[in-house]
């Protein structure tokens, strides 16, 4: 299994569960199942020619967004059809869109862009408006920081990690 996110609104533990298996592209890909506290599970997302991660659902229970791979865009869509997702990022070579939360309101998707060049590593945290459709960028160390982690119940405050090789990893708010 890659991950785990919290259980689908409305509906007591019905779990998003994103797992590799093997077979398609680069010898193995991801997808995406709904998974029932009695460990009754059903694919959501799955192909052999593409790679599904870190799936996310609305507040409202309507809407999904997660990655795609080839070019880890992030996709938004209806959570009854995910296939009907239209792209919220663009195709980037060496980007890497992933863990999308929305925000309490339902109004934003907070994800990270990850850059991987020879250059280095590079973290980046996003918020995509789906009222205007327009990402913005937050000021972060982009060599330190890394990894979003979840948005406040009130909405006011993102929590993500800050570290490296030499440096300890904290929780930054």
């Amino acid at each position: 299994v890659a991950g785990a996110s919290a259980t689908v609104p409305g509906k007591n533990g019905l779990l998003l569960v994103s797992g590799y298996l093997q077979g398609g592209i680069n010898g193995s890909t991801g997808h995406v199942f709904t998974e029932t506290t009695a460990g009754k599970s059903k694919e959501l997302l799955g192909a052999l020619d593409q790679s599904y991660s870190d799936p996310a659902v609305s507040p409202n229970g309507k809407q999904i967004v997660y990655s795609v791979y080839p070019g880890y865009q992030m996709m938004l869509g209806p959570f009854s059809n995910p296939l009907k997702a239209k792209a919220i990022t663009a195709p980037e070579d060496d980007v890497i869109n992933q863990e999308p939360v929305f925000s309490p309101d339902g109004k934003s998707i907070y994800f990270s862009k990850k850059y991987l060049l020879s250059s280095g590593v590079f973290w980046h945290l996003k918020r995509y408006s789906l009222k205007t459709r327009k990402t913005t960028s937050f000021k972060v160390d982009t060599k330190m920081d890394w990894g979003l982690s979840d948005v406040s119940p009130n909405g006011r405050y993102l929590a993500y990690s800050r570290g490296g090789d030499e440096v300890p990893t904290r929780i930054r708010l």
